[in-house]
């Protein structure tokens, strides 16, 4: 009997390991039934951020080989520089991974394409999301103050983002336009350091990325943005509402004043979780 026993907790307890994802069970308290959650499976991702290389910032990448390549044997190819190192999560439930990025000497009309690659490598599917939250002078080079980040946020007025996902095949399939303007409602100021302007602009959100466990899976994404200088006409057009509820008009003197400048993006925050179907 003490045999059958011990060989059933055994049974429970492979049963257990094996689970992935976040399992969810009910536990009665007295007159109370609650929700207990066990997070069995953790993040394990790796993301990397790539600027695409582009002599003309027109939105075409430069093709050739990267260093070391052997060019008789691998084709050209778009051209990507890697920014910074691979940054890597590992925790429970969720992760987040802040990114920062630089657009230089603005000009009308000029893209800047940059490449998030991700890889999941833990044992359960993930969602990702892409939410822009704000500036933090902690996660830049050069500390800025109340006056730079106002010229900062109002330059986001012009900008625009494209968020693309590669498939399997190659193909890019794009998102409609995300313009900055929409989310300068979003920014707050931080109580604890009033030259923090935290924010909430999500440009892409529920993209689902496979398990690495499964040799079948597609464990691996590489995300497309695509950030542009909007020209004047294609802002004026969009009838953008600002902050106090005035819509976004910009005068030809006004939008001049963009020109040469350099943008400090809003802090990208790459966001993981563990996807469970029954919370569809």
């Amino acid at each position: 009997m003490k045999s059958k026993i011990l060989a059933a907790i055994f049974v429970l307890t492979a049963l257990l390991c094996l689970l992935v994802g976040t399992v969810y069970a009910w536990i009665t308290v007295g007159e109370t039934t609650v929700p207990m959650v066990f997070h069995i499976a953790k993040i394990n991702s790796t993301i990397t951020l790539y600027k695409g290389v582009d002599s003309n910032q027109n939105g075409i990448l430069d093709y050739g080989w990267d260093d070391g390549e052997d060019t008789a044997t691998v084709p050209m190819h778009e051209l990507y520089e890697m920014v910074g190192t691979p940054q890597a999560a590992l925790q429970e439930g969720s992760a987040t991974i802040n990114v920062a990025m630089e657009i230089a000497d603005m000009l009308p009309s000029q893209i800047y394409t940059f490449k998030v690659h991700i890889i999941n490598q833990g044992e359960a599917d993930n969602f990702i999301r892409i939410t822009f939250v704000g500036y933090n002078t902690a996660s830049y080079t050069e500390t800025y103050t109340g006056a730079d980040f106002d010229a900062f946020m109002d330059s986001l007025k012009i900008l625009s983002l494209t968020v693309g996902i590669v498939n399997e095949d190659e193909t890019i399939t794009y998102s409609p336009k995300n313009f900055f303007a929409s989310s300068l409602s979003t920014f707050t100021t931080d109580p604890e350091n009033t030259d923090n302007r935290p924010c909430s602009y999500t440009v892409i959100s529920e993209i689902l990325i496979e398990n690495g466990f499964i040799a079948t899976n597609r464990n691996e994404i590489d995300l497309i943005l695509r950030f542009q200088i909007e020209s004047r006409d294609s802002i004026n057009a969009m009838n953008i509402q600002l902050p106090g509820g005035s819509t976004l008009y910009l005068t030809e003197e006004e939008y001049e004043t963009y020109q040469g400048k350099v943008l400090k993006l809003p802090l990208m925050s790459v966001y993981m979780e563990i996807y469970d179907p029954d919370e569809l």
